[in-house]
């Protein structure tokens, strides 16, 4: 079985193939890339070996400077002249499985980067198997989720249900940062992805409800107060089990309050007056008491959202590093940021 037919077996559904979704439609579409591959290697005196290794090299085109790139397209040349078969169906097989967490460039520009060396890699990824199957687990009932669906009276209960059973009441665990703690970059990656992708989701879900005119007055307010009370928990949650700064904390604390009250009104689905929410977060420096605090749940919302954003951005950095690999154009642009020039 070639490494195409594999792919299409094993990482791309229909849908994703009609809608250029997949791996598999872009080496479809994008032959002249492999034809420029092949007629480079053969400018060289080289003749791959194996079937896999062309395709494998086109992943080199998502590498974010010629440095990674080399590196990346001389470990397939290596494997292949040295007819490494078993070491490139490995490395085909676990790029399928990254592919399923949107991972692939993550992967080649950070983890591959830092750690070249193929056997460390795949021993890196099969003790992270169940880590990474979990993860791409709950992407998948990320991606069914149907956020639309939260501005119908109809089909809210069911997809309330979805996103609390099978998602809020996991990632709430301790296992989930355990998890992430114990595992290497590419796992902290892809941790980190699929909660970016949850919030995301929970942020579209509740403004979903927040926009719906299908709902009565009483009724609305009361599920979106709903919607804010899960948000909160979650923030709080991740903010303890990942071990984030005590702003952050103090920040939600002060949003818990306003989400948890007791009497709501209309004016709960707007802004307070000159309420900034970026004066207000963790991140701005800005000393308690000479800031507003929240008022209405539209206040809440957007300090929750901010935190998790705040929360996100920190973890990335940790994950990462400071030596995050960049193009030549935004690295230029980046350290003359960092110099002042």
């Amino acid at each position: 079985m070639n490494f195409l037919h594999a792919l299409i077996l094993s990482s791309a559904s229909s849908d994703e193939l009609v809608n250029g979704d997949s791996l598999v439609t872009m080496a479809l579409q994008e032959l002249a890339v492999e034809n420029t591959i092949s007629k480079e290697l053969e400018r060289q005196g080289i003749k791959l070996t194996s079937p896999y290794s062309l395709i494998l090299l086109r992943l080199g085109k998502i590498a974010v400077n010629d440095e990674i790139a080399k590196m990346y397209r001389d470990l397939i040349i290596n494997l292949d002249q040295n007819e490494k078969e078993k070491d490139l169906m490995m490395l085909a097989n676990m790029l399928m499985g990254l592919h399923k967490l949107d991972m692939l460039s993550l992967w080649l520009n950070v983890s591959f980067h830092q750690n070249p060396d193929i056997k460390s890699l795949f021993e890196d990824y099969k003790l992270q198997g169940h880590f990474f199957a979990d993860l791409a687990q709950k992407r998948e009932v990320l991606n069914a989720l149907n956020v639309s669906a939260f501005a119908n009276p109809k089909s809210f209960q069911t997809q309330w249900q979805i996103l609390n059973k099978e998602l809020l009441d996991t990632v709430k665990r301790t296992d989930l940062a355990e998890s992430y703690l114990r595992s290497d970059s590419a796992g902290k990656l892809a941790c980190i992805s699929m909660m970016n992708k949850l919030v995301d989701q929970f942020d579209l879900a509740i403004k979903a409800l927040e926009g719906s005119r299908e709902y009565p007055q009483e009724r609305h307010l009361a599920l979106f107060q709903k919607m804010l009370q899960g948000y909160c928990e979650l923030a709080n949650s991740w903010q303890k089990q990942f071990g984030l700064p005590t702003e952050i904390e103090k920040c939600l604390q002060k949003a818990a309050e306003v989400v948890n009250k007791k009497e709501l009104e209309n004016l709960d689905l707007r802004f307070s007056k000159d309420f900034d929410v970026q004066a207000f977060g963790s991140s701005s420096g800005a000393s308690e008491g000479r800031v507003l605090y929240p008022k209405t749940l539209e206040d809440a919302f957007s300090v929750i959202h901010q935190e998790l954003l705040t929360m996100m951005r920190i973890l990335n950095k940790n994950a990462v590093g400071e030596n995050l690999p960049m193009p030549p154009l935004l690295k230029k642009a980046h350290e003359e940021l960092r110099l002042g020039n």
